[in-house]
């Protein structure tokens, strides 16, 4: 009996936590927008970027930190294991370059300037565009649906802050698993 009690007190504990960390998240995908061609999908997101301020001082500071856009194009099944059809992701890095006092924003080999951080988030609601293809008429069917998930790439930080992103959820910013239905 003080087992089983133990044992549920534990799973509403990490059941709570789990909504917490996604109550709290410091990113957002606001909007995904998909038009269909004939054997392609364009997906375009907005994302709201909330970081907390140690995170926004080491931009500052100079530390390079990439943030990673994942993209799924998902089909249900009649188990329960849903079949991942297509999987996308965008990786961008963002730098301050003190001596220009601009951010760089790298993205696909291209380097690209902006003179704060408000610009460079503003951009990158613009950058979450994807082209999924080729897809076969059966892949447009009602029962696939697409999720997208933004967050920073802890593991690209440097040691000492790639240690505190394991030990807080400011230095973790992520959206979560984001759903929508074709």
């Amino acid at each position: 009996m003080y087992l089983s009690r133990c044992l549920l007190l534990s799973l509403l504990w990490c059941l709570a936590s789990v909504c917490t960390v996604h109550a709290d998240a410091q990113i957002k995908i606001e909007k995904l927008v998909t038009k269909k061609y004939e054997q392609s999908i364009h997906v375009s997101c907005e994302v709201s970027y909330y970081l907390h301020d140690k995170v926004k001082e080491a931009l500052h500071n100079g530390i390079m930190m990439s943030f990673i856009t994942d993209l799924e194009l998902i089909e249900n099944t009649p188990n329960w294991f849903n079949q991942v059809q297509a999987r996308y992701q965008k990786i961008y890095s963002i730098k301050y370059h003190a001596l220009s006092k601009q951010f760089v924003v790298s993205m696909n080999g291209e380097d690209r300037s902006y003179p704060d951080l408000f610009s460079v988030f503003y951009q990158q609601t613009r950058l979450c565009d994807f082209r999924i293809g080729p897809i076969s008429a059966t892949q447009f069917s009602e029962s696939v649906y697409l999720r997208a998930k933004v967050r920073l790439l802890t593991e690209a930080l440097p040691l000492p802050l790639r240690i505190k992103s394991y030990l807080s959820k400011d230095w973790r910013p992520s959206s979560g698993w984001t759903v929508w239905p074709m």
